[in-house]
């Protein structure tokens, strides 16, 4: 065989094995609007989501605690995709519905607690997601809150094609799309640290008084190859197309 062609075929064996290697599960999951990301990680008993100037309303642990997604294994610098995202939440006991994955048009923001940070300007009722590691999160320090509000010098917006959130940082999926209900497929990388992603609903305080947990997101979760492996193995495609015409 020529050289070229070796050559590019084996590049694309790598990348496909380390593909593979990323490709072990997908997970659908389900959660509540009772979720409170700020629990997440947290022991039973554990509380967040105090209502300002009433401390004596708040979430506790287990109950309003957030979703952790099993099944997966999470490798630092890989990507998450959130697809076949749908179904909704609301905000309180009845009737307040919060439009799909992607929230309502009112936009939240909440403080951090529990070593977990805040966010700003997210949609309320949206699907929120926040990676932890092997520790209890209240035993480090919470990172800054990002900023999902109309992209601009300080925020995101939510039709970014790619997202790196840090440990312990509350991040928005939505429907997991760069628009509502279609767009490209949005990825997460999942930070250094990582051992564990839980899925939560954006409030600003108190999720226990949210809509009964009959109603839920759902969505698929999976572990995907680094999008520059995938140009890279479209590239080696092309590299023994080109190789093999010239070989003839």
């Amino acid at each position: 065989m020529h050289k070229p062609v070796q050559q590019a075929l084996a590049t694309i064996m790598l990348v496909l094995a380390s593909a593979s290697t990323v490709h072990a599960a997908d997970v659908t999951v389900s959660v509540t609007g009772l979720a409170n990301p700020k629990l997440a990680g947290m022991p039973v008993g554990s509380v967040a989501g105090v209502q300002p100037g009433n401390p004596s309303v708040y979430d506790t642990a287990p109950a309003q605690s957030p979703l952790e997604v099993t099944g997966l294994s999470l490798v630092a610098g890989t990507w998450m995709q959130f697809t076949q995202v749908s179904g909704q939440v609301g905000n309180c006991g009845g009737g307040c519905w919060g439009g799909g994955p992607d929230g309502s048009n009112s936009l939240y923001s909440f403080d951090a607690e529990n070593g977990i940070s805040g966010i700003v300007n997210a949609r309320l009722d949206a699907l929120v997601g926040v990676f932890l590691g092997a520790q209890a999160p209240n035993l480090g320090t919470a990172p800054a809150a990002l900023n999902f509000g109309a992209a601009g010098t300080d925020a995101l917006g939510t039709d970014f094609t790619t997202l790196a959130p840090a440990l312990q940082q509350v991040f928005f999926i939505g429907d997991g799309l760069t628009g509502t209900g279609g767009g490209t497929v949005q990825s997460f990388r999942v930070p250094v640290g990582a051992t564990r992603l839980f899925l939560g609903t954006m409030d600003a305080y108190e999720w226990n008084n949210n809509i009964n947990p009959g109603l839920a997101i759902t969505a698929t979760v999976s572990a995907v190859p680094e999008p520059a492996s995938t140009a890279l193995l479209l590239a080696g495609l092309g590299l023994v197309g080109v190789a093999a015409r010239r070989r003839r």
